[in-house]
Formats: C-alpha cells, sequence, structure tokens
C-alpha cells in the first residue's frame, strides 16, 4: 500500500467511476451498476479538504451522468460514454502535460486487457485472509 494512501481520497471516486465504466462498456451490468454506485457515493462524500477537486471538476455534473448512466444499465440501454466536465484551466494544463507523457496506443490489446495481464496474486490471497477472518 502506498504512503498517505486512503480510500477517503477523491481519486479514489475516479478509479471506481472508470471500473465501473469499463464493466459497463464490457457487459457486465452487475459490476457496473455496483461499482458505479459506490463511485457516486464517492463522489459525494468529497471532504473539506480536498475541496481543490471542486474547483476545476463540475462533480454534481459528474454525479449526473453517473445517474444517468445507472439509469441507462437500469433500461438494458448499451455503453455509453460522457466527457468529464473539467475547468479550461485543467484541460490546458492536460494538453501541455500530454507530450512528457508515455502512453501505450488508444484501442492496443495492452490497454484493452492490461487488467488481464497483471500478477493479482497479492489481491487474491488479501481476499482469502479476509474471508478467514470474517469466518
Amino acid at each position: 500500500m502506498q504512503d498517505g494512501f486512503s480510500k477517503d481520497h477523491p481519486l479514489t471516486a475516479y478509479i471506481l467511476l472508470a471500473t465501473g465504466m469499463y464493466h459497463w462498456r464490457r457487459g457486465n451490468v452487475t459490476g457496473a451498476s455496483r461499482t458505479m454506485n459506490r463511485a457516486m457515493l464517492r463522489f459525494r462524500q468529497i471532504a473539506p479538504e480536498f475541496d481543490v477537486y471542486h474547483d476545476e471538476v463540475a462533480i454534481d455534473e459528474i454525479l449526473y451522468h453517473i445517474k444517468n448512466s445507472l439509469d441507462c444499465m437500469q433500461s438494458g440501454d448499451c455503453f455509453n460514454a460522457f466527457p468529464l466536465p473539467v475547468s479550461p484551466a485543467l484541460l490546458a494544463a492536460a494538453e501541455n502535460a500530454k507530450s512528457s507523457l508515455i502512453l501505450l496506443p488508444k484501442n492496443s490489446e495492452s490497454v484493452i486487457h492490461k487488467h488481464m495481464q497483471r500478477d493479482r496474486s497479492d489481491i487474491l490471497l488479501q481476499r482469502e485472509e479476509k474471508k478467514k477472518g470474517s469466518s
């Protein structure tokens, strides 16, 4: 675990959002719905010390898009992406930083199946230990 990491950090909301959208795109509506509901809860509970996350991103719009996505899932609609509502300043900063980032090509097999290629043995071990502790 990283130093200073907390599941209360706002970035966990974005990770849950991305994971939920991924599950929906892949047809796992149950997993998508569960994960998107957790993302919505995390976005609503961003602690005051992380107010900067409200300054550059329209959290209310993200919540609207999550709710709309959940409604679409419940109606059986196909996956539909939405843009993240960021400020012009944040968008400009991201554009400026883009040239210094090393990214995998869009739609490459490495990107699409990255989660299947990683070593998850530590996660699986933690799950097993947690199950044993709650038995």
